[in-house]
């Protein structure tokens, strides 16, 4: 069977792709970009789990399109560790509040809110971005690739027309 080098080259960027996406959601950003975190991280044993209080909320935008992002202090012992959040306008955290946080034992400044949209919310988007993706792929492999059946022909063929 003969593939066509342009189907190996589309199917190839599909692949890619997808691998891309899945790859981010699992690792977290690559080289720096974004301040959110892979799902793979929720695996380490280098997590601590302890709670937090909201020092105040730092408000980036323009007009009503505003981000706001919590700073969070906690304890460590007798140091005080501060770190921003991941910013957005649902949170609903005000000045004051304790919040559950988990951070890194090796490196304390590297801490996540313990809420499902600071822990999943970019990592799915990542797999739902990889899903049509990898869908075009595995369909585009299949109906390509699969053994082709013969043509049933009537007893003269084309000779009897």
């Amino acid at each position: 069977m003969r593939v066509d080098k342009g189907l190996i080259g589309c199917l190839g960027f599909l692949y890619i792709m997808a691998a891309f996406f899945l790859a981010a959601a699992w690792f977290g950003p690559f080289w720096g970009f974004g301040d959110w975190h892979g799902i793979a991280v929720l695996f380490s044993p280098d997590l601590v789990n302890t709670t937090g209080k909201v020092i105040r909320t730092e408000h980036a935008g323009i007009s009503r399109a505003q981000t706001s992002t919590p700073v969070i202090e906690y304890s460590i012992g007798n140091r005080r560790v501060i770190f921003r959040a991941e910013g957005s306008n649902t949170h609903g955290l005000h000045r004051g509040d304790d919040v559950e946080i988990t951070y890194r034992r090796s490196d304390p400044r590297i801490a996540y809110i313990r809420t499902f949209e600071q822990r999943f919310a970019v990592p799915l988007m990542m797999v739902l971005f990889a899903s049509p993706f990898l869908a075009l792929a595995i369909w585009g492999t299949y109906s390509n690739l699969r053994p082709q059946r013969p043509t049933s022909t009537n007893a003269l063929g084309d000779a009897g027309r």
